[in-house]
């Protein structure tokens, strides 16, 4: 059971790389033929040696192919690659270099803003207070100087670049440099995000202490003495409710004597009635 399993293993593996070379072979003789990126990526000298290796591997692969080994099948293949791999390299750089041209302006100007965004919040600060120091800021901003002036190296070297050469600047730089970005951006950003800033300190006035003294026996003296006098300064002695009221009998009432003249005087009146 071992062994057959191990044989059924061996016919896998040779025919997936009968069906690799096979398959390589067709593809690439379909890309040449009707892809016109290929077809601008190529020079005539190029296709037609890279035609002839393919129509050969080609005829092989139906001759003493049929009994090749897995090995030799995929050294085949490794041979196809190797003559097409810069053909193969100059087709993905055209087809991702827009790509990345965006992704790293757009990375430039989200780096920018957040430099210049952080500066403002922390300027009024003070050093201890800030989460990270000025170098810091200082060093994401060479990085971005450093990635402007390589990004205009770029742009002057794809500016001369022909479909056939070989760019000298790839995809995969672009990468390192928008990696490059965000890493010193986001090493930044986890220094704001796990900062505890000091707390101030504070001075604190303590409460006023309220004393309470208890009422000694002097303390009820003292008061009873001047209710008191309040009493005296505000209600009238008999003698002075006396005095009063006499003054007032005396001005409202009439005497007796006063009564009798002005009775005699207004009969004295009514006696002579005028002519």
């Amino acid at each position: 059971l071992t062994a057959l399993d191990t044989h059924d293993r061996e016919l896998l593996a040779l025919s997936t790389a009968k069906n690799n070379l096979e398959s390589f072979i067709y593809d690439m003789r379909d890309k040449l033929e009707h892809d016109s990126n290929y077809k601008k990526a190529t020079t005539s000298e190029e296709q037609t040696k890279i035609n002839e290796k393919l129509s050969e591997t080609d005829a092989w692969l139906w001759d003493d192919g049929i009994n090749a080994d897995v090995k030799t099948l995929k050294s085949k293949l490794d041979e196809l690659k190797l003559l097409t791999k810069l053909l193969v390299l100059r087709v993905r750089e055209v087809d991702l270099r827009p790509q990345k041209i965006q992704e790293l302006k757009d990375t430039l100007n989200s780096t920018e803003n957040f430099v210049r965004t952080t500066r403002i919040l922390f300027s009024k600060r003070e050093e201890d207070e800030k989460p990270f120091t000025d170098a810091d800021l200082d060093s994401l901003e060479k990085v971005i100087s450093d990635t402007y002036k390589w990004f205009g190296q770029v742009k002057e070297s794809y500016s001369k670049l022909l479909p056939t050469d070989v760019p000298k600047y790839l995809s995969s730089d672009f990468d390192d440099k928008v990696n490059l970005l965000k890493r010193e951006t986001n090493y930044l950003l986890g220094k704001i995000q796990r900062f505890v800033p000091k707390p101030k300190p504070t001075t604190t006035t303590p409460p006023p202490t309220t004393t309470t003294t208890a009422k000694t026996p002097v303390d009820n003296e003292t008061k009873v003495e001047q209710e008191q006098e309040t009493t005296s300064t505000t209600t009238a002695t008999p003698e002075q409710t006396e005095e009063e009221t006499t003054t007032t009998t005396s001005t409202t009432t009439a005497t007796p004597e006063q009564t009798e003249e002005e009775t005699t005087a207004t009969k004295s009146g009514e006696g002579h009635p005028e002519l």
